[in-house]
């Protein structure tokens, strides 16, 4: 039982784990779309936009896309790894008492 404020909340362990499982799967999806975003946008670089001022223009936004991919990488395993150690932390605080 967690105290917070003014009322109790029994941790649901299975709960938890769904809610993880579901944030894992959420970022893992969005780091895969918007890879292939920027995988579209690049070979519209190649393929469409040769030359010109437009194709210059575009192909700065397309780098300016492609910063986010490293962060979201890192997001990522930064809500596995703290979505995976949570209960084993909290199990282990239980444990010591």
């Amino acid at each position: 039982m967690i105290e917070l404020g003014y009322r109790s909340h029994q941790l649901d362990d299975e709960e938890y784990r769904q809610i993880s499982d579901a944030y894992n799967r959420f970022f893992t999806k969005f780091a895969e779309a918007y890879a292939d975003y920027v995988q579209f946008l690049e070979e519209l670089c190649i393929e469409g936009l040769v030359s010109g001022e437009i194709a210059e223009n575009f192909r700065t936004f397309t780098n300016i896309a492609k910063t986010p991919l490293g962060d979201l990488d890192t997001a990522g395993r930064i809500v596995y790894v703290a979505t995976n150690t949570f209960l084993p932390d909290i199990d282990s605080a239980d444990y010591r008492g």
